[in-house]
């Protein structure tokens, strides 16, 4: 015994539900039902077996096609019986179905080049991005720009850090205003020639006490450094650029092998389908043959009994 109680409805509760009951009716149109017929047809990979002018319209394609494969087929071959004639019908269905899977491969193909544009479109409104997230800037803070991973926004922050210190160096301004910049670029972990700007830079800025000041040569060579770090970066920034914004040739080929289970599933039919349609092919054939030689045979029963016209001149 079940221990729910069932819910017990009032009038009105009731007549709620008859009323929205009744407008849940589904299409009432032929044109409407017609159509919600396929609704679940998805790809129609196999509605082989259904080829209604119905379901070719509802896949887009033109029922006047595929008649007028079926009575080429037909002259082709000529069916002399109904059994023959459903073998040549047959044979218009699977040549049909290839069809429908060269045009489902054609899709898919196209589809592939669609996301290849878009892609590229994509990476170039990234390529547009001027700004750094909250977790790049704490990363940049702590481990420099330099660490972070390759972006718009990176290169154009170095880019900024390192015109900074070329005005500083050019105009001979060696404070410890600079440093800082420094340290945002690298941080405590800089690269061989980064260490080597610091370090003159340094000797700029605090001069030892020991030795000789700083020169003319060294000051050519610490600007000299900093011009060859600008114009390595900016080379990076075009090289990423390039590869974010062009889509290769190669690349665009490489699409044209897609992988994936619709992919797949593909190949596997057409090879399903071209041995079933040779099967059909050579039964159409042993057919004709069989007709052609019993069509001998009477041609020899006929001038067996009447006798060749050489004979009858005899």
């Amino acid at each position: 015994m079940s221990l729910r109680k069932s819910p017990t409805l009032d009038s009105a509760a009731l007549a709620a539900n008859r009323r929205n009951a009744a407008k849940s009716t589904g299409p009432r149109t032929a044109v409407g039902k017609a159509r919600a017929r396929h609704n679940a047809l998805q790809h129609g990979r196999h509605a082989a077996s259904d080829v209604s002018r119905e379901t070719m319209l509802a896949l887009g394609e033109d029922p006047r096609e595929f008649e007028n494969l079926y009575q080429s087929l037909l002259c082709a071959y000529e069916p002399a019986d109904p059994l023959w004639a459903k073998q040549v019908e047959d044979l218009a269905k699977l040549y049909w179905r290839r069809g429908r899977l060269e045009r489902a491969r054609d899709g898919l193909l196209r589809r592939e080049m669609e996301t290849v544009d878009a892609d590229q479109e994509r990476r170039r409104l990234e390529l547009d991005r001027d700004f750094l997230t909250t977790e790049e800037e704490r990363r940049a803070d702590e481990e420099g720009l330099c660490q972070l991973k390759d972006s718009p926004a990176k290169f154009r922050r170095i880019l900024i850090c390192l015109k900074e210190i070329l005005e500083a160096v050019e105009a001979r301004d060696f404070t410890e205003s600079s440093m800082p910049t420094f340290r945002t670029l690298y941080g405590k972990y800089p690269s061989w020639s980064a260490a080597r700007i610091r370090r003159l830079m340094r000797w700029f800025v605090s001069p030892p006490s020991e030795g000789a000041p700083p020169d003319e040569e060294t000051y050519q060579l610490l600007l000299g450094l900093v011009r060859e770090e600008i114009q390595l970066v900016e080379r990076e920034y075009e090289l990423y650029r390039r590869a974010h914004s062009e889509v290769t040739p190669a690349a665009r080929a490489a699409r044209l092998v897609p992988a994936g289970k619709n992919w797949s599933g593909i190949q596997r039919e057409e090879i399903a389908l071209d041995r079933a349609i040779d099967r059909k092919v050579k039964i159409l054939l042993s057919l004709r043959r069989a007709r052609g030689s019993r069509a001998g045979g009477r041609e020899e029963v006929d001038e067996a009994a009447h006798g060749t016209p050489a004979d009858v001149q005899k």
